[in-house]
């Protein structure tokens, strides 16, 4: 409402006073600055209680996240979890190199997480990790990672193809709205019923310091993964490219990748249990 451009003679002490004037109409500013109303007023929106608060915005999000979106907390790039498991644990590769070419075992077990998108959400994608585990030190290798905008039955047929390719001992899938359907889309391919999948409720476990998200940044940063970085450049979206933008942004952006990655990680701790459709957590 006030054009300083045109009238630039507006010093600090009157455009003050003309902001207080622009905010004196709105009740809520107004109860909060006079000192004769001593009571807290809010400035959420009615339908963000207390309650609200703290299970949809600190719990699912993180303290970080929840910081920076309701708090207006800036965030370095030194506080963001994969910070430093990242630089840890990057391999340096050759240019032209790919994921293949980091050298994992073939008889090293596999285990794949799968974080199912919705195909109608335009940045929501449907992402397959699968890793593999250096029997001797528990080292974590990247052998197959895939994303898309994939439909159900798409999913379920890229599944199936990673199945085929490396031979998963256990397939957690993250347990959503999607994943009731997904026994369905693999039942009516061939060689379907053959896939080791459970169905994993992620829950607050993703936030556990041991269990969850953070435990999977501090075995970064004791190099117990081999993150490759194929020397792409910052533009490429290969799944790699992406992954490791994930790894580095994190709370902020994307995470399907990172989801999958973390439920790849959780089938390899629960690999002595029995292969099929259920829900564990």
């Amino acid at each position: 409402t006030h054009d300083l451009k045109n009238k630039p003679q507006y010093h600090y002490k009157i455009l003050n006073h003309a902001i207080s004037d622009d905010f004196s109409y709105i009740e809520e500013w107004e109860g909060s600055k006079k000192p004769k109303r001593p009571r807290r007023i809010s400035l959420w929106k009615a339908e963000w209680s207390k309650k609200r608060l703290i299970k949809e915005g600190f719990e699912e999000r993180g303290s970080l996240d929840f910081n920076r979106a309701f708090r207006h907390l800036a965030m370095e790039s030194k506080m963001f979890p994969f910070t430093q498991g990242l630089i840890a644990s990057t391999v340096k590769m050759d240019e032209d190199s790919q994921l293949s070419d980091l050298e994992a075992a073939p008889d090293w077990p596999r285990f794949t997480g799968m974080d199912l998108g919705a195909a109608k959400k335009k940045r929501s994608q449907t992402a397959i990790f699968t890793l593999a585990l250096e029997p001797e030190g528990l080292t974590r290798w990247p052998v197959d990672i895939r994303a898309g905008h994939w439909s159900g039955p798409d999913s379920a047929r890229e599944l199936l193809k990673v199945y085929k390719k490396e031979q998963p001992f256990a397939i957690f899938v993250e347990n959503n709205a999607y994943q009731s359907t997904l026994a369905e889309w693999i039942g009516e391919l061939e060689g379907g019923g053959e896939l080791p999948i459970y169905g994993f409720y992620t829950g607050g476990q993703k936030f556990d310091l041991e269990l969850g998200l953070p435990g999977m940044a501090l075995q970064m940063e004791k190099k117990l993964w081999k993150i490759p970085d194929l020397r792409h450049g910052p533009s490429c979206r290969c799944e790699v490219c992406q992954f490791r933008d994930e790894l580095a942004n994190y709370p902020i952006g994307t995470s399907d990748l990172l989801m999958a990655s973390w439920l790849a990680e959780r089938a390899a701790k629960r690999e002595g249990a029995e292969p099929g459709l259920r829900f564990i957590g």
